[in-house]
């Protein structure tokens, strides 16, 4: 389901590598790019995931689908496996994605009911940060910008594109007027840039997010890796 560079543990890097299974359990892969040596581990619960992160403590983290669980790996501590850290919303069956706010807290968007939802792995604490939009079902990508806002591109009926702002708590669509109800465009996907700023695609239309304007832009930096 995807690879990321983090620590091993040990003072250097390693591959790992995320793998779903349809009828069984995801399983972590780490692999030394120096030696080619592998180590997997098995999950609990959970047949795959699609969001997948290094957090600020160095840990590794995975979101599931299926039970949209956060589940842990902590490379100093291999003996332990992955272990499923909790479950931040009740309602939801998919985490999509996830990306690390200002404050050092993961944040995560979700399937069926298209919400916002947040871990800090300090504490422990999660939140479920309501829905980013009345109607639609999925919040399929998020990035956040250098301002600390959280934008979550939205689908998949009609589309959308939302800011979140940490600071209050409050959530509003940015999608420019003349891009609203557009046919045959269902999909807000927004990624950062190399640059540091967020971009959204919506159809053929590109966007930089400056706080909660959307300005069309004829192109862009390549997506951070």
């Amino acid at each position: 389901m995807g690879c990321i560079v983090g620590p091993d543990g040990r003072g250097g890097e390693a591959l790992y590598f995320n793998f779903n299974q349809l009828s069984g359990l995801l399983f972590l892969v780490q692999v030394d790019p120096d030696t080619g040596q592998a180590r997997q581990f098995n999950a609990p619960r959970g047949p795959g995931a699609w969001a997948f992160i290094v957090g600020p403590d160095d840990k590794i983290y995975l979101g599931s689908w299926d039970g949209a669980l956060i589940l842990r790996f902590d490379p100093q501590q291999p003996e332990k496996g992955l272990e499923v850290v909790g479950k931040p919303s009740r309602t939801e069956d998919y985490l999509w994605q996830f990306d690390l706010g200002k404050d050092g807290t993961l944040y995560a968007c979700t399937y069926p009911n298209a919400k916002l939802v947040r871990f800090d792995p300090k504490t422990g604490a999660m939140e479920d940060l309501g829905r980013m939009h009345a109607t639609e079902m999925y919040a399929r990508s998020l990035a956040v910008g250098p301002n600390g806002k959280v934008y979550v591109g939205i689908g998949t009926e009609k589309g959308d594109l939302v800011v979140f702002d940490p600071a209050t708590g409050q959530h509003r669509g940015i999608l420019p007027k003349g891009l609203r109800g557009a046919k045959g465009w269902s999909t807000v996907s927004v990624s950062r840039r190399v640059d540091g700023q967020v971009y959204a695609e919506f159809g053929p239309n590109l966007m930089q997010l400056d706080d909660e304007t959307a300005t069309i832009v004829e192109r862009a930096p390549e997506s951070q890796v």
